[in-house]
């Protein structure tokens, strides 16, 4: 019989990292070095995703191609996101003495948090087609119901559909892995339950540390070899994958010589493939360890950039909405395609994003990270769960 309130004895877990939403003036006078992280990821997304846009041609032509170059190689992008979920995954169910964990309620808590922002973002891209259409008379591709449906679902990615921008895409693919990755603890942990241990909890992470590095070895052989594509379920996993492993490392020094081949890994392949994806991937599982939990000065550039951080999931959710049509704009008044005049506008659709995004972030991000933060998916061991006295089976 389970005891009426479950004492787990795995180990302590590692210090914990700088929660998702630090705000850039929290810790005393200084900001998470995550959170600039964060950003700087972040603003090179936006940056590359502008640089490519529209007007792609005039910008080319005035930096040349050595500027193509380095925009598409030398940046982070989603991939670094992805890595950074991992993180904050592995971080989410590690090992303790809890009282109560709840999958569901931290996929719950998740969907508040992750999904309705991006429900709200492919409900806008939608309405700018609709206006658009309505307002110039001529067709702006807008999607039927049997098409708009599949991204609501997060399933767009899985059949090639229809997607209302490049974020919203990467982030199905995201909201895919997490529901993978929780179903699969969730059936570990179930059946180490059933079995009647009582440090169910700690042996369904340790089986899923075994999971999540076969993971990675199948995901990063499939992208090498061509046989799953990036920004998929099986491309992505290995992304995900490093980010648990770079949490877990801290823990458990053995973990570390794991975390080391991974990161050799995807370097070499990256090379041998020439995807920078590959790459920044393991560059993120490298510096991710040197940052986080770590705290740096609260100067007024470090707080800048910070706020940028945490508004981060915003900016990206939003930016494909503005930027390029700010540069609709500039184009298609006739700009002269001067160095100085192209370098301007290219850092204002930027900048133009970045407000957009701050604006996302106060009316949708925000209340609803707050509301998120009211579901509670864990209780620590001391804390009395009269739901679970009784010797009950886990009610979760």
């Amino acid at each position: 019989m389970l005891p009426s309130v479950l004492t787990l004895t795995d180990p302590a877990p590692p210090p914990a990292a700088a929660p998702a939403s630090l705000p850039p003036d929290a810790a005393g006078g200084r900001v998470a070095a995550l959170n600039l992280f964060r950003a700087v990821v972040c603003l090179q997304i936006v940056a590359m995703h502008t640089y490519f846009g529209p007007v792609y041609g005039k910008l080319s032509a005035c930096l040349g191609p050595e500027a193509d170059w380095l925009v598409s190689h030398l940046r982070f992008g989603y991939e670094s996101f992805f890595v950074l979920a991992g993180y904050f995954l592995a971080h989410s169910f590690r090992p303790g003495r809890w009282s109560q964990f709840s999958v569901p309620k931290f996929l719950k808590r998740r969907v508040i948090r992750l999904a309705v922002p991006y429900w709200i973002a492919a409900a806008l891209g939608v309405a700018g087609l609709l206006a658009r259409e309505r307002l110039t008379g001529a067709a702006s591709g807008v999607p039927s119901w049997s098409e708009v449906l599949p991204v609501f679902l997060f399933a767009h990615t899985l059949t090639d559909g229809w997607s209302p921008s490049t974020a919203l895409w990467f982030m199905a693919v995201l909201i895919q892995l997490y529901v993978a990755w929780c179903l699969t603890f969730w059936l570990v942990r179930r059946w180490y339950l059933w079995s009647g241990r009582e440090d169910f909890h700690g042996r369904a992470v340790a089986a899923l540390q075994a999971l999540t590095a076969a993971a990675f070895v199948l995901s990063l052989w499939g992208y090498a070899r061509g046989h799953v594509r990036p920004g998929t379920l099986a491309g992505s996993a290995v992304f995900v994958a490093l980010g648990c492993v770079t949490y877990w490392q801290a823990a458990q020094p053995r973990l570390r010589v794991l975390l080391l081949a991974g990161v050799a890994a995807l370097t070499v392949a990256g090379l041998a493939a020439e995807s920078s994806r590959l790459v920044a991937a393991a560059v993120t599982g490298v510096i991710l360890p040197l940052l986080a939990g770590r705290t740096v000065p609260a100067t007024a550039p470090a707080r800048a950039v910070a706020a940028v951080g945490v508004m981060s999931y915003s900016i990206y959710l939003t930016h494909m909405y503005v930027a390029p049509r700010v540069l609709h704009l500039w184009s298609a008044r006739g700009g002269a395609g001067s160095f100085p005049e192209v370098a301007g506008v290219y850092l204002l659709s930027i900048a133009a994003a970045v407000a957009f995004g701050y604006v996302f972030y106060r009316l949708v991000e925000r209340p609803l990270a707050h509301a998120s933060r009211g579901v509670t998916y864990r209780v620590p061991a001391h804390h009395p769960e009269p739901a679970y006295a009784g010797g009950s089976r886990d009610p979760r």
